[in-house]
């Protein structure tokens, strides 16, 4: 396990190191006359982006980041990606104090550049976690989407329709989406579309650390359907399904951008709250309750059942060293007292 943490540290210190690299060279293309105007403004545009996706990594760098998201064929593959990603980008560095690169050489290589380092194992840790940058929410997959939009918008008023190298990156989105979608997939429940116990245990992890580091609270609440089973035995499945949905679809709209949301199994779910205390916890259960309260769902023959929940929190202080399955536990522990009582 020391071993592949120390992968994933190495991995993201080359993705800063590239991303360095990459301020330079794309500063280099944006400042030169010689290129199109649209291409210097997508030079540039990309330069901003790397100067964000640098404390990014850095970011992640600095805490000590070790998810446990990739296998070691995975991480090997990708260390040796990234390698020859960053051998061409630093090439590009040195020759550009030495001559002038071409248009379609400079537009290939950046090409070239984005799509493999977007298409590596690592798009897995776009799933992971949003992270709070300057007090804004940074989401990866939001930043990495609009950064390789760019790329191709650029690339596509250069290469001519039907040419190969336009067809090529076509393919790229195309085996880009496809890889998204399956990543999606793996991380989310498919009936009421909110993230998996497996998911939330790697992310919430995650942010629990970040919030002791950062000295910031953070709350576990667990939720649990009153009545699950007699609603299942008495209107059927289709009428416990729609309970779950309904309740899922409420608690995702009431999600910030840094709180995580998950079905935990059966009719429990569970939601982490990244920066909040006993009190902010308890106000969100308040108005959150009002909201379930209202909740009904159509069992047919015009008969409509009230969904009600159990309900039980945990609060993480600023100070304090429980883990995540302590907080889970106590939460767990209230929630069933709620029931009984």
């Amino acid at each position: 396990m020391k071993k592949k943490v120390k992968g994933i540290r190495k991995l993201i210190r080359l993705y800063r190191i590239i991303d360095e690299c990459l301020i330079c060279v794309y500063s280099g293309f944006g400042g030169k006359k010689i290129y199109p105007p649209y291409l210097r403004k997508m030079w540039r545009c990309l330069e901003k982006d790397e100067e964000k996706h640098l404390i990014y990594w850095r970011y992640l760098e600095d805490r000590g980041y070790g998810l446990d998201i990739l296998t070691p064929e995975e991480l090997k593959k990708n260390i040796a990606s990234l390698n020859k990603i960053l051998r061409t980008a630093e090439e590009l560095k040195f020759r550009m104090k030495k001559e002038t690169i071409d248009t379609e050489e400079a537009l290939d290589n950046t090409v070239n550049i984005e799509f493999n380092a977007l298409m590596s194992p690592m798009q897995k840790l776009f799933y992971t976690h949003d992270i709070i940058l300057d007090r804004k929410v940074f989401n990866p997959k939001e930043e990495y989407d609009i950064h390789l939009k760019r790329v191709t918008d650029g690339a596509g008023k250069f290469y001519p329709a039907g040419s190969f190298k336009r067809t090529m990156i076509n393919s790229f989105v195309g085996i880009k989406h496809e890889k998204e979608k399956m990543n999606e997939e793996a991380v989310t429940d498919s009936l009421t579309g909110l993230k998996n116990r497996k998911y939330f245990f790697e992310n919430a992890q995650f942010m629990l650390n970040v919030a002791k580091r950062e000295g910031k609270p953070a709350a576990v609440l667990m939720f649990d359907l009153n009545k699950f089973k007699n609603l299942n035995d008495t209107y059927g499945h289709r009428a416990g399904d729609a309970a779950l949905k309904k309740f899922g679809n409420l608690l995702k709209k009431r999600l910030r951008s840094s709180d995580i949301a998950a079905r935990f199994g059966g009719d429990e779910f569970v939601l982490f709250l990244y920066g909040q205390n006993e009190a902010g916890a308890v106000q969100f259960l308040n108005r959150f309750s009002c909201e379930i309260a209202k909740l009904k769902i159509n069992v047919g023959e015009g008969i409509f059942v009230k969904i009600e929940t159990s309900v039980g929190y945990a609060v993480h202080s600023p100070l304090g060293r429980a883990g995540l399955k302590l907080l889970l536990s106590n939460a767990d522990k209230r929630m069933y007292k709620d029931k009984n009582g």
